[in-house]
């Protein structure tokens, strides 16, 4: 009789219970490593983040303006308080300290926005930012505590107009969160 060397049974288990969780569509985001950002947009959402938002207007693949790479995200919020929102199964922000990403006013700027981590699907708090610029890019970095997001279970953030009026076009690229 002939029997397996241990590590090789606890490999194949270790190897199996992976896929049957990357299967799953379990999320594989982790408390952050050191000096490590996650990365939310890049030319395109990373790493099971999902487009949830209710602007009419959101275009995902935008290629002018970019602020780095081909593609930015293009939003024109047509009636008061659209918001691009961003979705994620939920997952634990310990390691992280804020929530940030690179936005452009479009051609007329003056932009008003509303940031706000959610949990359960639910805004947590508020932080204002802008008027943004015209024609150029502005980089917004926003503590997670300020969101009431630090060291707790979210599932996304939206990036919605706060003044309750539709909004000119205006753009963001490079979302993550950083340390």
């Amino acid at each position: 009789m002939t029997t397996k060397p241990r590590f090789i049974i606890f490999s194949a288990a270790f190897a199996l219970a992976a896929l049957l969780t990357l299967a799953a569509g379990a999320p594989l985001l982790h408390a952050a490593k050191a000096g490590a950002s996650l990365v939310i947009y890049s030319d395109s959402l990373q790493d099971g983040w999902q487009p949830w938002g209710w602007a009419k207007i959101t275009n995902y693949e935008n290629t002018s303006p970019v602020h780095s790479g081909k593609k930015s995200i293009a939003i024109q919020i047509t009636k008061g308080y659209d918001a691009l929102y961003i979705h994620h199964a939920a997952f634990n922000t310990k390691g992280y300290r804020t929530f940030s990403f690179w936005a452009n006013g479009g051609p007329k700027g003056g932009q008003i926005l509303q940031i706000q981590a959610t949990t359960k699907g639910k805004p947590v708090k508020a932080v204002v930012e802008g008027p943004l610029p015209a024609k150029k890019w502005t980089h917004i970095v926003v503590p997670l505590s300020a969101l009431g997001a630090s060291n707790r279970s979210i599932d996304g953030f939206w990036i919605q107009d706060h003044t309750g009026k539709p909004l000119p076009m205006f753009y963001v690229d490079d979302i993550s969160l950083g340390h």
